[in-house]
């Protein structure tokens, strides 16, 4: 298809008045009519193309491309550019968000983020990218999914980051405003947050100011919480929580303010809470996977544990490619623990594990315990890696003791 070669079925008019109420009586202050739009990105007419002009576009409202595909509401066709037949005007103040131009199937979305059907296409897209290697996944688009399809994209899409040893970054429903609210949806009776340690929720969304209308705009939290992790990843390591306050959050505010009573109540679920604090502003208080309620009690239970193990065992596993094919025996396990070995000291060095000694922090076996006669008849070499992970300090417990009854001087 050609640029402008659109069925006109697949084209719509957009009409926008600005209204005041004067004496009970509607008094219409502009008109602005846009006709022939496209959502199709490749044409002229693509709606926020000609919408947001800043020469020719509207002066009164802004487009945003959801991305999601989908066709306009099925109004009726206007007659002669006039305004769409028996659909009532919705009054919006300064600052309202606007209605959606698209309809939102569940269905098509859950198959845009998941593909369930032919597993290609939506988060199995990564599967062809070079060379092949992520460790962050955000979908932002799961805040318009209802909460039965939520847990079915947190889950697949979880289980999928976990197996390319990659972590899933969940955004809420932006209109949940309260610590309450939260644990309602992390924890609904019927469809509860799927519990993997390969994911992580945070709480509240975020305003940020919108670049095309000047008013605030409320988004979720994944990818702003993505550049946090990968800022102390570079400055750090992956063994660092990615929280405190060096973890700041800047040119954006939060959409709700949290106690301290409240953030001890969404932490043991699982929830990651996002702060305010006089002096540094706003930063990311928490560090636990969706796996890490103090119910579970999961090895996985922090954010920085889980991802120094995938962070090993995927680098691990990109650099021993050459042992493919080497006869499978003593002198090729002493040269896989001589490389694996001097990996794991390079960490111990930056601090990456617990103990003051190598023995003490990491351990690695490669020999005839690992690999039995049995493994080597069928092509296989196992290596056992084992390392003491750094914990957060999540809490600081400050004891006070009173000394009574000593002689004074």
């Amino acid at each position: 298809m050609v640029a402008g070669d659109v069925p006109k079925s697949e084209l719509f008019n957009l009409y926008v008045q600005q209204v005041k109420q004067v004496n009970s009586q509607t008094q219409v202050l502009a008109t602005e009519t846009f006709r022939g739009l496209s959502l199709d990105k490749t044409q002229p007419t693509w709606a926020p193309a000609v919408v947001n002009d800043p020469v020719t576009g509207s002066a009164l409202v802004s487009v945003e491309d959801t991305a999601l595909g989908y066709a306009p509401f099925g109004y009726p066709i206007p007659v002669n550019g006039g305004p769409p037949a028996n659909v009532p005007f919705q009054s919006l103040e300064a600052g309202d968000p606007v209605p959606a131009l698209v309809t939102i199937d569940q269905e098509q979305l859950v198959n845009l983020l998941i593909d369930q059907l032919n597993k290609t296409d939506g988060i199995y897209s990564l599967d062809r990218i070079d060379p092949f290697i992520f460790n962050i996944l955000c979908l932002p688009a799961i805040k318009y999914l209802n909460q039965a399809n939520t847990q079915t994209v947190i889950d697949t899409a979880g289980t999928y980051a976990g197996g390319k040893r990659a972590m899933l970054i969940v955004d809420p429903p932006t209109a949940l405003q309260t610590a309450d609210q939260m644990s309602t949806w992390m924890n609904d009776p019927e469809y509860p947050i799927a519990r993997i340690d390969s994911a992580a929720v945070y709480f509240p969304s975020l305003q940020l100011t919108d670049p095309l209308t000047g008013l605030a705009r409320t988004v979720g939290p994944s990818g702003t919480v993505a550049g946090i992790w990968a800022r102390t990843d570079a400055s750090r390591g992956v063994w660092k929580a990615p929280a405190g306050t060096e973890a700041t959050i800047l040119g954006v505010s939060l959409a709700s303010i949290l106690t301290d009573p409240e953030n001890g109540e969404l932490n043991p679920q699982g929830i990651n809470v996002l702060r305010n604090f006089p002096g540094f502003g706003s930063v990311s208080w928490g560090a636990r996977t969706t796996a890490g309620t103090d119910q579970l009690g999961s090895q996985w239970k922090y954010i920085p544990v889980r991802r120094t193990a995938f962070y090993i065992e995927e680098s691990l596993f990109e650099a021993l490619k050459w042992v493919v094919f080497e006869p499978n025996d003593e002198p090729l396990w002493a040269e896989i623990r001589l490389n694996v070995g001097a990996f794991m000291q390079t960490l111990f060095l930056k601090q990456a594990f617990q103990g003051k000694t190598p023995d003490e922090a990491y351990f690695v076996k490669c020999d005839s315990e690992t690999t039995t006669q049995a493994d080597i008849d069928n092509g296989i070499v196992n290596i056992l890696v084992g390392f003491a992970p750094l914990r957060p300090a999540e809490f600081v417990v400050i004891q006070i003791q009173q000394l009574a009854g000593q002689a004074q001087s």
